[in-house]
């Protein structure tokens, strides 16, 4: 790395163990510049990338204070501030910093961090996570930080690339809503629209979903991706539940403040789909697309305000998802008969899923 490179830097010494989801093992990789230091802070061991770093040969840095080495170009003198925190609280520090190559203006991101170890010693890792930085900037307003750092664990996948799966998609918007902003006023809908998106993608994250997109009042959910799960049709109908409590909540308040409130349409299916980064050289986003997306919408276009409309065949595997998990009580449905949908040829059975309004789930009938 060269001294000419321009530091634009996250906050000096993040107080966090693993800001970016890193593996603590991340010393045995190939590309990690690795440096294992003493009680008494003395160097006993660097790998061969550590001395290309440092520029210097293993004789010259094993045996000598790490405070002799704490001279890297884009972090002078932070090993020995991370190391001071790390021994006051017992746990890894880090830093993270962007760097632009003043030449050329290559970007690239760099993590220096220090390991606590046993009997007093410490590890010094300083590895290029560009890739890492990339994933989480992509994901970090959709998923959970849960489902994120199951994504850096497994670093060899590239999530973004389109491929198949089996998904579970949710779509939500606001009955009447079209007519409701046309005649109020635009802070109050500003107003309505983010206490509302806001209530629903909190629910969808809690349930472990990746919210695709807000279109206006709606919002598209999938699960089942990036991550794959176990349980994507049941935390579908959790958080499809959740969002409808979230809702009436809301649809209280508005109408205390003289607001006539919309309720909310919910759609939910399952099946396979293309997953990943889609689009044009113009614009690409992170989206799903296929039959039972298109099932999804349309289901969520047919339900009526404070309905959840769901595909027989979700309904069938959640249930059976509930069975295997034992995940609190299982979701309750409703036959709702067959329903003919645009663009899908032949009818399609649906369930209603059903609660009351006091927060236990209703009768199954």
């Amino acid at each position: 790395m060269r001294d000419d490179q321009v530091n634009r830097s996250d906050p000096d010494i993040p107080a966090s163990s693993m800001a970016l989801g890193v593996r603590e093992t991340m010393g045995d990789a190939e590309s990690a510049s690795v440096m294992q230091v003493s009680r008494q802070g003395v160097v006993f061991f660097v790998n061969s990338n550590m001395t290309r770093l440092l520029d210097l040969c293993r004789e010259k840095i094993e045996g000598r204070p790490f405070e002799e080495f704490d001279t890297i170009p884009w972090a002078k003198g932070i090993v020995k501030l991370l190391v001071k925190k790390m021994r006051k609280h017992g746990r890894p520090f880090e830093i993270t910093r962007h760097l632009i190559e003043s030449e050329s203006g290559a970007s690239a991101y760099w993590r220096l961090a220090v390991f606590p170890r046993e009997g007093g010693r410490f590890h010094v890792v300083v590895e290029e996570v560009t890739e890492f930085q990339k994933l989480r900037e992509t994901f970090e307003k959709f998923v959970s930080r849960e489902v994120i750092d199951l994504m850096l664990k497994t670093p060899e996948r590239d999530f973004l690339i389109p491929a198949r799966r089996v998904v579970t998609t949710l779509f939500g918007d606001l009955r009447g809503f079209t007519a409701f902003s046309a005649t109020s006023d635009p802070a109050r809908v500003q107003s309505l629209l983010s206490d509302f998106l806001g209530a629903m993608i909190a629910a969808a994250k809690a349930h472990r979903g990746t919210v695709d997109k807000v279109i206006g009042d709606g919002i598209m959910v999938l699960w089942g991706a990036p991550i794959e799960s176990e349980t994507h049709a049941l935390d579908a109908l959790r958080a499809a539940e959740a969002m409808q409590r979230e809702h009436r909540h809301l649809m209280k308040e508005w109408a205390l403040a003289g607001v006539t409130p919309p309720p909310l349409g919910i759609g939910v299916a399952t099946g396979e789909a293309m997953v990943g980064n889609l689009g044009s050289g113009q614009f690409m986003s992170y989206t799903a697309i296929g039959h039972a997306v298109n099932v999804a919408a349309r289901l969520c276009g047919k339900a009526e305000g404070g309905e959840v409309l769901v595909a027989r065949d979700t309904a069938d595997v959640a249930l059976a998802q509930h069975e295997r998990s034992g995940d609190g009580p299982p979701p309750l449905l409703k036959k709702a008969g067959e329903i003919s949908v645009k663009g899908v040829a032949k009818p399609v059975n649906v369930a209603r899923l059903v609660w009351s309004d006091e927060g236990e789930p209703g009768d199954e009938s």
